[in-house]
């Protein structure tokens, strides 16, 4: 999906194949874009007419191909990485799950998968995944060992027990379930969230666009250096699943750090219109590089390494504070619990953000917190003044936070 001068060959091929078949209908063709991913996407089109544009993709060509044009962007590791997670966060919600499951998964290791660019890749998410202190695999083993037999098993959870818990609305009714070990993590966003720093957010800012990878500029191909392929890595692993960054999510996209850029940009969010700043940031970075100018190129860098990094911090502080709130209003709750299991990966992912240069937070403070917050029956222990208290810190940190 992410070659798209393959796509659109197939595609010129396509109207020729569909015009001919037209000519013996008695319905009209109606032409158009037929590609969902593409900005000009037309879904009354039955024919496509060549119309679709695809942005950052088509925007950058190999300049000796004079005769397809061709696209030299290529990111097919990062999405199929993405697939990955999005299946595994499945996983880890299925009571059936078992470790040895869940291990072929994370290493990519004999596991069928149901994504076809899964299927078909040879990448891994254990290689690429910062485990600081071990907590990934912690969470993977918890919950294949501890929470899905206690699941199956019909147990209630509680302070020290593992289990569902599942929320009474006020009409008698079932709201959310959450299924949690002993110390009242859920764990399948634990683990999502933590990705989110440790692979993607890790993978963008201090791996590709770090000084390492930008300093390669040998070339792979004619007319494609190995930077501007780093760069294009880097892309992919925030919009992989999002349509090569169109604005058309895909329902698959909907996970990791795409989905939550989207929500702080969101009106009367954290941070308005950030999505399309990160979008322009790209495509005029990538220009730099194409233009061998390199200031700019890292001008470009330091702003999408400080907005992803931002989205991070903002995320924290919502899940801390929606998670205090309630736990102020309800006690310990399926509500409750799901908010601080997100707000612990992203405090986990808080270690790999990086704006001048440096993390909002070294991999020091965010052990001793999350320490802290697994001290005793864990989630089951927690008060909203150490909520508030983790909250703060992070607020102080940049001047965009302000009383957030």
């Amino acid at each position: 999906m992410k070659t798209k001068n393959v796509l659109q060959i197939l595609m010129l091929s396509g109207v020729l194949i569909f015009s001919s078949c037209s000519k013996n209908s008695s319905t009209p063709a109606v032409l158009g874009c037929t590609d969902p991913c593409s900005v000009d996407y037309n879904a009354d089109a039955d024919t496509d007419d060549g119309s679709c544009t695809y942005g950052y993709i088509s925007m950058f060509t190999d300049p000796t191909d004079t005769v397809n044009n061709s696209s030299t962007v290529y990111f097919g590791g990062q999405t199929a990485r993405l697939h990955m997670v999005g299946e595994m966060m499945s996983a880890m919600n299925d009571e059936t799950t078992d470790l040895n499951t869940l291990n072929e998964m994370f290493n990519n290791n004999g596991y069928l998968w149901a994504s076809a660019e899964a299927a078909a890749s040879s990448k891994d998410l254990y290689g690429k995944t910062v485990d600081e202190g071990g907590r990934i695999l912690a969470a993977m083993a918890s919950f294949a060992n501890e929470v899905a037999p206690a699941v199956l098993a019909g147990d209630v959870a509680s302070a020290g027990v593992a289990g569902s818990l599942t929320a009474i609305n006020p009409d008698g009714s079932e709201g959310r379930t959450v299924k949690v070990n002993a110390q009242g993590m859920e764990l399948n966003q634990v683990f999502a969230k933590c990705l989110i720093g440790g692979l993607c957010l890790d993978q963008i800012v201090n791996k590709y666009l770090g000084t390492t990878k930008m300093d390669v500029e040998n070339t792979n191909r004619p007319g494609y250096t190995t930077m501007e392929h780093h760069f294009d890595e880097a892309y992919g692993y925030l919009y992989g699943l999002d349509c090569s960054g169109q604005s058309v999510a895909l329902t698959a996209g909907d996970i990791l750090l795409n989905k939550y850029l989207g929500k702080v940009s969101a009106a009367g969010k954290e941070e308005v219109g950030l999505d399309n700043v990160m979008k322009t940031e790209f495509i005029a970075g990538r220009q730099a590089i194409v233009d061998m100018d390199y200031d700019k190129r890292d001008g470009h860098i330091n702003n999408i390494c400080a907005g992803l990094s931002r989205v991070i911090a903002y995320k924290a502080m919502s899940y801390l504070k929606g998670a205090s709130e309630e736990l102020s209003a309800y006690g310990v709750t399926p509500d409750f619990i799901h908010d601080l299991s997100e707000g612990y990966g992203f405090i986990y992912s808080l270690q790999f953000t990086k704006v001048d240069g440096v993390p909002y937070f070294d991999a020091t403070w965010v052990n001793d917190k999350l320490n802290d917050l697994e001290k005793g029956n864990g989630f089951w222990d927690v008060t909203p003044a150490q909520l508030d208290a983790i909250r703060a810190e992070i607020v102080a940190k940049d001047p965009y936070f302000g009383t957030l």
